[in-house]
């Protein structure tokens, strides 16, 4: 009677142990299969977004930046804050190169080392958006404002780069 106890006893603990096993080994499997569709996610997302320079200009004696962008894409863009803004350029009275990454801001006209999305546009050469306020759907235009510290130096070749959240860029060249 004792070694059938002992034996119950024993079966217990070894199916305690296949079942911690078991159970350990497919919690990191179902992790994985997650990140795998959000990749795949994201890489759709990407496949579907892109964005063309429209025009820039320089203004307030090279202080400020007005760069149009249209939305080529099939993606809506939003969530402007977790977009990067980066220029190149040589700023006033030097030659040397500045790089800045700018913060975003919903202030406008944004403060130095700022930018900000001052309208979103219908379509090329419409008005104002109607269909989802402050979201950049397919085929609408926006208007992306920056302001530098230092100044932007003329003649100069200068380049600046907008990168959305899911990583895909538009660059524009401009001179002051």
């Amino acid at each position: 009677m004792s070694n059938l106890i002992l034996a119950l006893i024993s079966v217990a603990i070894i199916v305690g142990a296949i079942t911690a096993f078991a159970e350990g080994s497919l919690n990191p499997q179902g992790a994985l299969t997650d990140s795998f569709r959000k990749m795949e996610q994201r890489a759709g997302d990407a496949a579907r977004t892109e964005m063309s320079s429209v025009s820039t200009t320089v203004t307030l004696s090279g202080a400020r930046l007005d760069w149009r962008i249209r939305n080529l894409g099939q993606a809506k863009l939003r969530d402007f804050s977790k977009w990067d803004l980066v220029a190149r350029y040589h700023g006033s009275g030097s030659t040397q190169l500045q790089v800045q990454r700018l913060t975003y801001t919903t202030s406008s006209p944004p403060a130095a080392g700022q930018w900000t999305v001052t309208a979103i546009f219908a379509g090329a050469g419409a008005g104002a958006e109607i269909y989802e306020p402050g979201i950049v759907n397919p085929v609408e235009e926006f208007n992306v404002q920056a302001t530098f510290s230092p100044v932007i130096g003329t003649p100069a070749s200068n380049a600046v780069t907008l990168a959305v959240e899911n990583g895909v860029s538009v660059t524009a060249a401009f001179t002051n």
